[in-house]
C-alpha cells in the first residue's frame, strides 16, 4: 500500500477543506488567519519523502472521483520536485476550480514537494497571447487518493 498524504493539514487560508474528515475534530486553529494550523513540518517532510521515493517517475491519484496521472518534474539540481497534469474542464470543476473572465483556458493540478496539493487556471486573450494565471485554490489533502 502506498504511502498517504490525507491525513496531512493545510495551513493555508484559500484551501476547499473536506470538513467531514476526522482529521478536523481534533485540528489546531491558526492562531494568524481563520482556518488551520496546518501539520507540523517535520511531520509534513517526512511523510513527502515516502510518497516521492514511492513515486520518482509519476504518481497516480484518486482526486475526488476523479482518476489522474500527474508526472513528476524536477528542477535542474533534482532538490526540488513537484507532480502535476493539465485538466479538462470537466474535470477542474469536479475538483472544486472556479472560473474567471478569458476567453482561452487552461487548467493544471500539482502534487508540491511538500505534499500541498494546489488547482491553477490560467487565461489569455488570443492564441498569441501569453497565459496569465488567473486563479490558484489549495485542494484538502483528505480528498486525494494515492493507488
Amino acid at each position: 500500500m502506498k504511502t498517504q498524504i490525507s491525513h496531512l493539514i493545510n495551513g493555508r487560508k484559500n484551501v476547499i477543506r473536506n470538513m467531514d474528515d476526522p482529521k478536523y475534530v481534533t485540528a489546531k486553529l491558526a492562531t494568524s488567519h481563520n482556518g488551520f494550523a496546518g501539520t507540523n513540518v517535520k511531520e509534513r517532510e517526512a511523510v513527502a519523502e515516502k510518497v516521492h521515493r514511492e513515486n520518482t517517475e509519476a504518481i497516480n491519484i484518486i482526486a475526488r472521483g476523479v482518476a489522474l496521472t500527474l508526472p513528476i518534474a524536477y528542477s535542474c539540481t533534482k532538490k526540488s520536485w513537484s507532480w502535476g497534469c493539465e485538466l479538462t474542464e470537466n474535470q477542474y470543476t469536479a475538483l472544486g476550480g472556479t472560473f474567471t473572465d478569458g476567453t482561452l483556458k487552461a487548467y493544471r493540478l500539482i502534487v508540491h514537494m511538500d505534499c500541498t496539493v494546489t488547482l491553477y487556471s490560467f487565461t489569455r486573450k488570443s492564441e498569441a497571447a501569453q497565459w496569465r494565471q488567473s486563479n490558484m485554490t489549495d485542494l484538502d489533502e483528505s480528498f486525494i487518493q494515492i493507488v
